[in-house]
């Protein structure tokens, strides 16, 4: 039996070729997993230093304290930012004005009025009517983006620029849930 040579001495050099590459990317690969390492033992070595003398029972037990006041702490902090977010929705966060001249002798839009609405569209809508000699300031309760007292055409415009400012317009007198 004759074993044939001729097909390894024509490839042998793209094959030491290939090994010789293949042995330069594992020592550049070998570099670069030294340098981790040399750093991560430099990291270690800063942090055994930092408890030199101490007793490594106590430094851990030390450790899981602070972990399970954290804990603790974050989980205070997390209902904290719940009860805020449930007091939030029934602060003023929406607003509409509509300025307006109220009687024909007076101008420069003096009379206005103002919707102050949580997001629920509770709350308040202000109307200020300037005459010439007097003033007039109404407060009408809003419940659901509605009142029990009729809504002029300008408090019914606040009312829905306030509504806007958080997306649709509403209808009036239209209840939500």
């Amino acid at each position: 039996m004759q074993i044939d040579f001729t097909f390894f001495e024509t490839y042998a050099p793209f094959f030491w070729l290939g090994l010789l590459l293949l042995d330069v990317v594992l020592l550049i690969w070998l570099l670069f997993l030294r340098k981790g390492q040399r750093a991560m033992a430099h990291r270690f070595q800063e942090q055994i230093e930092a408890i030199e003398g101490r007793d490594w029972e106590k430094v851990v037990a030390d450790y899981l304290e602070e972990i399970r006041i954290t804990t603790e702490r974050a989980k205070e902090l997390a209902h904290r930012s719940e009860e805020v977010g449930r007091r939030l929705e029934r602060t003023i966060q929406r607003v509409g004005v509509v300025r307006f001249n109220a009687f024909p002798d007076v101008g420069g839009d003096q009379s206005f009025a103002i919707a102050l609405l949580d997001n629920h569209g509770d709350g308040v809508v202000i109307s200020s009517l300037q005459g010439r000699t007097e003033n007039r300031v109404y407060a009408k309760p809003l419940k659901r983006w509605d009142s029990t007292y009729t809504l002029s055409d300008e408090e019914k415009q606040a009312i829905a620029m306030a509504y806007g400012r958080g997306g649709q317009q509403p209808e009036m007198g239209r209840k939500e849930a």
